[in-house]
This record gives C-alpha cells, sequence and structure tokens, in this order.
C-alpha cells in the first residue's frame, strides 16, 4: 500500500513538472484515460504501465497532461463514470483525450462513431497517426474478437 502511494507521489511529481512551460506560447492539453478489463491486467501493471506510456508521450511533444482517470472495468459494460468525466472534461476545456491503446477506450463501434461524431478529439498512441476510418476498422476488429472469446 505505502509502495503504491508513494508510485502515485511520484508521478503526480513527473506531471506537475511536465506541465512548467520554458515559452509564452500556450501548450496543448490533454487529459487520459486507461482500462483494465481483467484481474490479470490488474496484477501484471498494465495501469501503470498506460500511465506510464501518456506521460512519456506527452512530455516528449509538449502536452500539459491535466489529470489522469482510470477505471477497472470490462468493456461489456456501458456505465463507465470516469470516463464520462474525462469526456466531459476534455470537451469543456478544448483538450485532447489520450489513451495508451484503443481497445482501452472502446471495443463497441457505435461508441466510437458516436465519439468521433460529437467531435471530441482523442489519439491512441498505439495509432497515432490512425484517421477515422482505420480507427473505426480497429475497433470492428477488437469488437469482434469480444464475441469470438464469448462463444
Amino acid at each position: 500500500m505505502i509502495q503504491r502511494y508513494q508510485e502515485q507521489k511520484k508521478r503526480a511529481l513527473r506531471r506537475q513538472n511536465m506541465t512548467k512551460s520554458t515559452d509564452n506560447t500556450k501548450r496543448p492539453t490533454a487529459y487520459s484515460y486507461a482500462r483494465l478489463s481483467t484481474k490479470r491486467q490488474e496484477a501484471e501493471g498494465s495501469l501503470e504501465a498506460q500511465e506510464e506510456q501518456i506521460e512519456r508521450y506527452c512530455e516528449q511533444n509538449d502536452i500539459e497532461l491535466l489529470g489522469f482517470y482510470s477505471e477497472s472495468d470490462s468493456d461489456k459494460s456501458s456505465a463507465r463514470p470516469e470516463l464520462i468525466e474525462v469526456l466531459n472534461l476534455c470537451n469543456l476545456s478544448n483538450s485532447i483525450l489520450i489513451v495508451a491503446k484503443i481497445d482501452r477506450l472502446s471495443r463497441d463501434l457505435y461508441f466510437l462513431t458516436k465519439l468521433q461524431t460529437h467531435g471530441t478529439p482523442f489519439l491512441a498512441l498505439d495509432m497515432p497517426e490512425a484517421n477515422p476510418t482505420m480507427l473505426k476498422v480497429m475497433v470492428s476488429f477488437a469488437e469482434h474478437e469480444n464475441r469470438l472469446r464469448r462463444t
């Protein structure tokens, strides 16, 4: 428990240092979101790995990371309060949502399409150059994979 607290404190300090800009130009801002869908991912430290990947990307690209939101939930559930909150924050602050992998955001094509139609900007670090059509194709495959696992 103490070790986890110390790790969270270190990450918070790194984020705080990332927000210090060296010039007067307005830096782009972002919120990040990570999700675990299995107990095994939790045990393997997947959440921390996602957070570190996002922090590293923001640091390398001079993006101010305003917050990190996460939840441990199966993608079968559409009730993800942390995701809803971070999406609202992104829209209110004109910030981008950054996720480590597109399937951590959603494996539901309808959800992704709704997000794109609404105009909420997001970036999946596993496919940073992907256009909206490519993202839909990838989420379609992830959705199909979910169906195969259930049968």
